[in-house]
């Protein structure tokens, strides 16, 4: 039913439709469309963001409820042709928390500088943002034909 909504929600003219519920994340889907002019453009079809905060962690779930990502999207617009989405950016995040807090922590950046971290993140919570960034963030696109690179702590799409 979410993909016969999503479909709905493209065909009545939207170019980014945005999905949430289920606690993890899942797959992005880049659309080929046709403007109401006739020319081609692209659309962006997200499932699910993740979690971005609450108590339920991977080791307590089993799925990857813990990892959530800040979604982006790139725009360009060119004299006086329509704006166009030419890419997306995904920020990885992971929950984690102490006796006392909850923290939601920017993935690539804690992976890039430990040492910043190490009050909040243990081996495992280490463990889980390198998945986050290195196995989960980039397999959103599996079957897109896209890939995507680190700028930054930022995961960069471009169509």
């Amino acid at each position: 039913s979410q993909k016969a909504l999503f479909n709905n929600l493209f065909e009545a003219g939207a170019d980014i439709v945005i999905g949430t519920e289920p606690y993890a994340l899942q797959p992005i889907e880049i659309r080929d469309l046709t403007d109401t002019d006739g020319t081609a453009k692209k659309g962006v079809a997200i499932y699910s963001l993740g979690t971005f905060l609450g108590s339920e962690t991977y080791g307590s779930a089993g799925i990857d409820n813990d990892i959530g990502a800040i979604f982006d999207v790139i725009i360009n617009k060119e004299g006086n042709k329509k704006a166009k989405i030419s890419g997306i950016r995904l920020t990885p995040t992971c929950i984690t928390y102490t006796e006392d807090d909850i923290f939601v922590l920017p993935a690539a950046e804690v992976k890039n500088n430990k040492e910043n971290f190490s009050d909040v993140a243990d081996e495992t919570v280490l463990e889980r943002v390198e998945a986050a960034c290195d196995e989960i963030i980039p397999g959103l696109l599996e079957g897109t034909g896209l890939t995507g690179q680190y700028s930054g702590n930022t995961y960069v799409v471009n169509f």
